[in-house]
């Protein structure tokens, strides 16, 4: 695949606008970058079970045509939001339908996404994205 249809597919249809500031805040500070399989609703108990506070967010994407008889379901794409914990450490986490392969093929996304970015920031060092399952 070229690498501009490569990045128009990551860049325009998987992450929302407020979804890449996140990850390009995480790549300018070298913050984590994390995937998570577990339904958004857990989310708050998930949050408060580890300590951890938002910063920004959440941020979601919808799928196309929402709301009308092409899409009445299935619309709500993954959550992202910068979070914080006691000791003043960062990380963006996405919240995925939580099975192993979608958490993996969402990381993979993310993934993508970062090598692009991190390279018209002129970032040299590695930021891996940990896929968590649940």
């Amino acid at each position: 695949m070229p690498s501009d249809v490569l990045e128009k597919y990551v860049t325009d249809t998987k992450l929302s606008p407020e979804q890449r500031g996140l990850v390009e805040d995480a790549l300018r500070h070298g913050n984590r970058i994390e995937v998570h399989g577990i339904y958004d609703r857990w989310a708050a108990l998930f949050l408060n079970q580890r300590g951890l506070r938002v910063t920004q967010g959440p941020f979601e994407r919808f799928a196309p045509g929402r709301g009308t008889k092409r899409k009445d379901y299935n619309y709500l794409r993954p959550t992202a939001m910068e979070l914080a914990d006691g000791s003043g450490g960062r990380a963006v986490f996405f919240f995925v339908f939580p099975s192993h392969e979608y958490v993996h093929q969402y990381a993979e996304v993310i993934a993508t996404y970062v090598a692009i970015t991190k390279e018209k920031l002129g970032i040299g060092y590695d930021v891996p994205v940990q896929r968590i399952h649940y």
